[in-house]
């Protein structure tokens, strides 16, 4: 999941600026993430839209438990936007039951007033990871 964002991107025709006490000339310039800290919880918004602000609905392997050098991070909630577009639709969150004593653990999901138990596999569902758009991880 981290690989696309954590990779160089090539800017093409970057303006180097004199103001900035640079040359004033067009160049390519490379781009790259960096994370210099790692924090104790670690939030991840994933972009479910485009640029015509239409949703997105791709799938994707979140990880209950997520590798970053040598930092071990568990996921202990999420949060999922059910609907068709971006301006309507229903939030749900999930929360870990127990997050740093079981190995996966029970989750709840949070339904406006209604609270259910949920099992790891039902959060981690195709159907559900289309609409993940909120992920919280605490380090371990």
């Amino acid at each position: 999941m981290f690989k696309a964002y954590f990779a160089e991107e090539t800017i093409p025709d970057a303006r180097c600026d004199v103001d900035d006490g640079g040359c004033g000339l067009d160049t390519e310039a490379v781009r790259r993430q960096y994370i210099t800290a790692f924090p104790h919880y670690l939030v991840i918004f994933v972009v479910r839209h485009d640029n015509a602000n239409r949703k997105l609905h791709q799938a994707f392997d979140a990880g209950h438990v997520i590798t970053l050098r040598e930092n071990r991070y568990k996921l202990v909630a999420a949060t999922t936007h059910l609907g068709h577009g971006t301006k309507h639709g229903h939030h749900m969150a999930y929360g870990r039951v127990n997050p740093l004593h079981e190995a996966v653990g029970r989750w709840r999901r949070y339904n406006d007033a209604e609270v259910t138990e949920v099992s790891a596999e039902h959060l981690m569902s195709e159907e559900r990871t289309r609409n993940l758009y909120l992920l919280v991880y605490e380090r371990v």
